[in-house]
């Protein structure tokens, strides 16, 4: 056999295949049943891996490098997260299927800690949570899709998780399936813009602990609550249509201090938007309209800032404080509502201040309805 016919053959049997790319930096090509992880060890910054077929293995990313898939290329992690980023900042995964199977309580199937890259264009599936991210990391997640494969009853895990301090960018990304679509606990704050959440058992959003953030333009429909605020957290929402939630379109709980600008809750099961707990924050220029129950509902000890909402065609009232509900509703339109505009319990003690009710077709439905028995403070 010729020398050149002896290279030819040898290149064909290597692990992967090595194309010149401009500055210096070059493509690895892995096929199926080959190390990606041997591959990554031999690049240099700038470098790209692309994966082709099925690959058994826990990835561990390298800083400055891309790891992208060709079409059917899917990494599959076992008994640990498919791949993981460490510290390292330049990394971009993109156009790859990521699976894991036996993964720890709490663990995803990809691993973003303390990390800065970007995750694009991905389906992201296992037994667990889907993307974690974890410490200070603030990573890029943009146009992934999160789903579970064979969605127990149940429910089960978090589509994106952001723990830690952790923030970064999550943008139009899919979440269902899972327990919560995406969940933001500890004191992450990231942005999330334009992401889908549908079908999840508990919450579309959720927000714990310490948490903010901002999120903006979110859909989140069919969960049990469109967005959940709870425990001391604090996070922006603003222009997220919530629809057709089986419970609430938002939920504010705890000691949670929201601000909520401009949503859309439309169709829920309950009411568009609730305050319970000790709860407080503002809710400003909101639509809540087509609710089973209430516009927006206030109980508890709950005490927000109601500011230029719209609450019409709500099966109850459109704003509704009871229990030892205070804060303060200052020029809410609510109009067409079955039971009345604004309802005030007997213990309830709410400052209101030119509000408007319009009642097209039941004109002996009142703007105010307040409890005769309730005490005075109320300044109507």
């Amino acid at each position: 056999m010729s020398p050149t016919a002896r290279h030819t053959l040898l290149l064909a049997s290597l692990a992967w295949l090595v194309l010149p790319l401009a500055a210096g930096a070059a493509t690895w090509e892995v096929g199926p049943g080959q190390s990606i992880q041997q591959a990554l060890t031999r690049t240099k910054p700038g470098d790209v891996v692309r994966v082709q077929g099925l690959h058994r293995e826990n990835v561990r990313m390298l800083a400055d490098v891309v790891l992208e898939g060709l079409p059917g290329g899917v990494i599959e992690g076992e008994k640990g997260p498919a791949v993981t980023m460490e510290g390292i900042q330049g990394w971009s995964v993109r156009n790859l299927t990521l699976r894991a199977r036996g993964l720890e309580t709490g663990s995803g199937v990809v691993e973003v800690n303390s990390a800065r890259g970007e995750l694009r264009d991905c389906t992201v599936a296992g037994d667990g949570n889907g993307i974690v991210v974890r410490g200070s990391a603030s990573p890029t997640l943009v146009h992934n899709t999160c789903v579970k494969p064979h969605p127990p009853a149940d429910g089960g895990g978090i589509g994106i998780v952001y723990l830690g301090t952790a923030g970064g960018v999550a943008r139009d990304n899919r979440c269902q399936d899972h327990s919560s679509g995406i969940a933001v606990l500890n004191s992450a704050s990231p942005l999330l813009i334009r992401n889908t959440c549908v079908r999840n058992r508990v919450s579309g959003m959720a927000y714990l602990e310490n948490a903010g953030g901002v999120a903006r333009d979110n859909v989140c429909t069919g969960n049990k609550v469109g967005i959940g605020v709870q425990g001391s957290s604090k996070p922006k929402l603003s222009r997220n249509p919530c629809r057709k939630n089986s419970l609430q379109g938002i939920l504010v709980a705890g000691k949670s201090a929201p601000e909520l600008l401009q949503n859309l809750c439309e169709g829920n099961h309950q009411c568009g938007i609730a305050f319970v707990g000790e709860s407080s924050g503002r809710a400003r220029q909101n639509t809540c309209t087509r609710n089973r129950f209430d516009g927006i509902s206030v109980l508890g000890a709950a005490a927000p800032d109601l500011l230029h909402n719209t609450c019409d065609e709500n099966g109850l009232s459109g704003i509704h404080f009871f229990q030892q509900a205070r804060g303060e509703a200052r020029e809410n339109v609510c109009r067409k509502n079955a039971r009345a505009g604004i309802v005030v319990g007997d213990r309830a003690k709410p400052v209101l201040l030119n509000n408007t009710g319009e009642h097209d077709g039941h004109p002996a439905t009142p703007s105010v309805k307040v409890s005769p028995t309730r005490k005075a403070g109320m300044k109507a």
